[in-house]
């Protein structure tokens, strides 16, 4: 009778023990907004150090953007910023995109004082506009603690890029009434 019992209650620690769920998350068919894996094709850039966390730059190619307006034979680059050593991208900028050979967005990257700088210049037809972004370190990354929108003086810029298209406004109405 001791044996049964026995037997029976380790059959049942063993049961509840490896029932148990997994603490881990299953893995997600769909990317997260603004992130994305980093491809083997990805290349290695940079790293920078912002609060004692370091992080790695990547650049890769990502399929044309109808978004964009981009059609066959148009590039598209973006930097992926990541933690040090992990395969998923913390936060994306486009780097280099072009629109029937105009450059229509450029960006750069710069480090002070342990804020990251992200510039995005971005050319349309409708005008020309600087956006930087100012990011500092935190637990899981990195987080957005300013935001600056500019304009861009098009009478300096080459052939090379967008330009936005002229407004043509009809000449005011002359008051005829006496």
């Amino acid at each position: 009778m001791k044996k049964i019992l026995i037997f029976f209650i380790l059959f049942l620690a063993g049961n509840i023990a490896f029932s148990q769920k997994r603490g881990d998350l299953p893995p997600t068919k769909d990317p997260i907004a603004g992130r994305s894996d980093i491809a083997k094709y990805d290349n290695w850039v940079d790293n920078l150090v912002i609060k004692k966390k370091k992080f790695n730059i990547y650049c890769g190619y990502q399929p044309i953007s109808s978004e964009l307006g981009q059609i066959a034979g148009d590039t598209l680059q973006i930097y992926k910023f990541t933690l040090d050593k992990y395969k998923v991208s913390t936060l994306e900028i486009t780097r280099f995109a072009t629109k029937e050979g105009k450059i229509i967005t450029e960006g750069s990257y710069s480090v002070n004082n342990d804020t990251l700088i992200l510039k995005t210049r971005s050319f349309n037809y409708f005008g020309a506009l600087e956006v930087i972004e100012t990011y500092t370190a935190d637990n899981y990354g990195l987080k957005k603690i300013a935001e600056k929108l500019a304009p861009i003086a098009t009478s300096s810029l080459s052939e090379r890029y967008l330009m936005p298209a002229a407004v043509n406004v009809p000449m005011p109405a002359k008051n005829i009434t006496k």
